[in-house]
């Protein structure tokens, strides 16, 4: 018995030895780095918020989302929905804001592709109310992308708002 064990101890041995060139025999075989985290994670994403052009109709902002730098590119679809919005950390009431245009296209998103969107308030009776912090929700190509992205910059909420499909921006 003990002549069987030491001959099978010492094939396999010799197995590992003969084979661990070929990369057959060694588990430990490196893999290669991970893949670059995807530039649609809100975490991945910056993004500000700019007055736009506005024709005296409606008021229009421009939100621009740069991805972080070694994220790997994406494709982002249709309307982004600002979801809330604070002032001075103060909640803001959002009401739901439908598209503004007909029409939307999977555009590429990543490092050094920016992209943008424009949120149009439309002047009314009420007063616009001021915020300065942004929740939206966005979606890809194929579906809606877990968690809220966050915008900074001056913006006013209002009751009637649209929004326009995804496009690059430069």
């Amino acid at each position: 018995m003990r002549t069987i064990t030491r001959t099978v101890v010492t094939l396999a041995a010799a197995a590992t030895v003969a084979l661990a060139p070929l990369g057959v025999a060694n588990a430990a075989t490196p893999a290669g780095p991970p893949p670059a985290p995807t530039a649609c994670a809100p975490e991945n994403v910056r993004t500000t918020v700019t007055p736009g052009v506005s024709p005296g109709e409606y008021t229009s902002y421009t939100f621009r989302m740069t991805a972080a730098p070694g994220t790997a590119p994406c494709a982002l679809n249709g309307w982004p929905h600002p979801v809330t919005a604070s002032h001075q950390g103060v909640p803001v009431e959002v009401p739901y804001a439908g598209p503004a245009d007909g029409s939307a296209s999977p555009v590429e998103f990543g490092p050094g592709s920016p992209v943008a969107f424009d949120v149009r308030v439309e002047q009314s009776a009420e007063p616009l109310v001021a915020a300065d912090t942004v929740e939206f929700t966005a979606s890809s190509t194929l579906e809606q992308i877990p968690g809220r992205f966050v915008a900074t910059g001056d913006f006013a909420v209002g009751e009637n708002m649209s929004v326009t499909a995804v496009y690059a921006s430069r």
